[in-house]
């Protein structure tokens, strides 16, 4: 059996860990105020992940809520509450989760090793992140500002074949280091 005591501290540090949960999703939600060279989005993409920041805080507040809940019941000594309401916040903080863990996720360097719109030679490792774009789950690089932009206005085939034509360029050993 869990004592008083021992109770509020658990929810107390649970309750910081959702406000914790809740900045990180918000800067997620944000990216330029993590990063000035946070990777630009299309329109309909920042929608997306804006409704689905908008969703996770929602059932944030709900878990905090549900939080003060638990709060009262071990406070009132009624553990049985306080339990169903500890399990009603695990499964909130679970769906709040994932929006959040889709947008930090992210590969590390870049696929191509020649930009696909100019064929300019590339270190994947040193590409700034504002010269990137998201395509089928891989992170292509880009020689210029003026390079993602253009990728952004192909359609898929036409991104399939420039980034099929610029890896087929990939060297068999990484560049000289300099």
């Amino acid at each position: 059996m869990m004592s008083i005591k021992r109770a509020h501290w658990v929810v107390g540090l649970m309750a910081a860990g959702c406000l914790v949960f809740v900045t990180a999703v918000v800067y997620a939600g944000n990216p330029e105020k993590v990063s000035p060279t946070a990777p630009s989005m299309s329109a309909e993409k920042v929608w997306v992940q804006r409704r689905a920041m908008e969703k996770a805080v929602t059932d944030l507040d709900r878990a905090l809520k549900a939080m003060e809940d638990v709060q009262e019941a071990v406070t009132e000594d009624n553990k049985k509450i306080a339990l169903e309401e500890l399990e009603r916040v695990k499964e909130m903080l679970a769906r709040a989760r994932k929006p959040l863990v889709t947008a930090l996720t992210r590969p590390k360097k870049v696929v191509n090793w020649q930009c696909p719109m100019m064929g300019t030679k590339l270190d994947p490792t040193k590409v700034p992140m504002q010269l990137t774009r998201q395509y089928k789950g891989k992170l292509v690089g880009f020689c210029c500002a003026q390079c993602p932009a253009a990728w952004d206005k192909l359609s898929d085939e036409q991104r399939e074949a420039k980034l099929k034509a610029a890896k087929a360029k990939t060297p068999t050993s990484p560049p000289a280091a300099q």
